[in-house]
C-alpha cells in the first residue's frame, strides 16, 4: 500500500501507453480499496473481516509491486502536474479514505477476536517484506 503512494510521483515526457498504465493502476487500487471497504463493513464475524483483510492485501501487494516497478522504469513520471489524472487521484483517495475508515471501525468491532488480530498481524508481516 506505501507504494501506491508512488503514483503520485512522476510524469512529463509520457507516452499513451504510459498515460494507460498509470490510470490502469489507479483504477485497479481505487477498485480494491471501494470492495474492501464494503466487504468489510458487511461482515458479522472477525474472521470474515479478516479473510476480506488477507484476500484484499494480496491484491494490493500486486499492484504496489507494479507500482515500484513503474516508477523505477519512468523516473520523470508526475501525475501530480497533469489534469487528466484530477478525477483518477480523487476517485483514489475517496476508496482509500473509505478504506481506511472501514479498517478501523472493523479494529473496534472486531478488537478482542482473535482471527481477526491474526489477519492483522499476517498483512503487517507481509508488508514489511
Amino acid at each position: 500500500m506505501v507504494a501506491c503512494t508512488v503514483l503520485v510521483a512522476g510524469f512529463a515526457g509520457c507516452k499513451k501507453s504510459d498515460k494507460s498504465e498509470m490510470s490502469d493502476l489507479y483504477t485497479g487500487m481505487t477498485g480494491i480499496f471501494e470492495q474492501t471497504a464494503i466487504k468489510i463493513e458487511a461482515s458479522k464475524t472477525g474472521k470474515e473481516a479478516g479473510d476480506v483483510l488477507l484476500s484484499s492485501s494480496d491484491k494490493m501487494l500486486e499492484f504496489s509491486r507494479k507500482a515500484d516497478e513503474f516508477a523505477k522504469s519512468h523516473p520523470d513520471f508526475n501525475v501530480a502536474n497533469e489534469s487528466e489524472f484530477k478525477d483518477e487521484i480523487m476517485k483514489y483517495k475517496e476508496a482509500s479514505g473509505k478504506f481506511l475508515k472501514a479498517v478501523s471501525n472493523a479494529g473496534v468491532k472486531f478488537a478482542k477476536d482473535k482471527d481477526y488480530q491474526e489477519a492483522l498481524q499476517k498483512i503487517a508481516l507481509q508488508m514489511r517484506k
